[in-house]
């Protein structure tokens, strides 16, 4: 008999704790697994027809619209013990494209908890965001903003959140972090008038 994956990589007897793991396949969004949100303006949300796509949010063409797909506020992921893991780029215009883990369909509000990736035209850098409800910030890393496909993992331990690029550790966090259960989150927001638009083609979320 063949083991999980599961099994493969972790030690006999180790019980599982919640997970998904969505490949954004087919002709259309989960809807029993993801909410579209238009949390400002009217977005498109829309599987994208061209090979390994994934899924694309396109904002309005208006300053700050802005556009997210969650859980419908179904939060399972601890603050304390998680990891996020997506392919996810920043396809055009200028726009803030995010994905992470938050208590509310809003994640870039102070108001809201939650940690990111951004790859934001406003920065020069790729760069973790982070809100505990009263302080929102923001930390750099030093691989500079761009249009590609990217590999990222956050990793929350409730004293550090740490940002991989590509496999490479490009950011350790440990001021404004979430102190609540959270769920996925993907989002584009717009930094100008012009429509901007994120891309994702794999997102996986685990408590550890």
């Amino acid at each position: 008999m063949t083991d999980s994956i599961y099994d493969q990589l972790n030690a006999y007897g180790t019980v599982a704790k919640q997970r998904v793991v969505e490949t954004f396949s087919g002709d259309a969004l989960d809807t029993d697994r993801w909410t579209t949100n238009n949390n400002s303006g009217t977005n498109t949300f829309a599987m994208s027809d061209e090979v390994d796509g994934g899924f694309k949010i396109t904002t309005q063409a208006a300053s700050s619209a802005h556009g997210s797909i969650t859980f419908d506020n179904i939060k399972q992921y601890a603050h304390n013990g998680s990891e996020l893991v997506c392919v996810l780029k920043r396809n055009t215009g200028s726009v803030r494209a995010l994905a992470g883990l938050s208590n509310n369909a809003n994640a870039t509000s102070t108001a809201f908890q939650m940690a990111t990736v951004e790859d934001r035209t406003a920065l020069s850098n790729k760069a973790v965001s982070s809100s505990n409800g009263s302080s929102f910030t923001q930390t750099q890393s030093s691989t500079a903003i761009d249009t590609a496909w990217t590999g990222y993992k956050l990793a929350l331990d409730g004293t550090d959140i740490k940002l991989y690029i590509n496999g490479v550790l490009g950011v350790t966090k440990s001021t404004t972090n979430p102190t609540v259960n959270m769920q996925p989150i993907v989002g584009a927001r717009n930094e100008s008038s012009t429509a901007g638009e994120t891309q994702v083609r794999y997102l996986e979320a685990y408590n550890t």
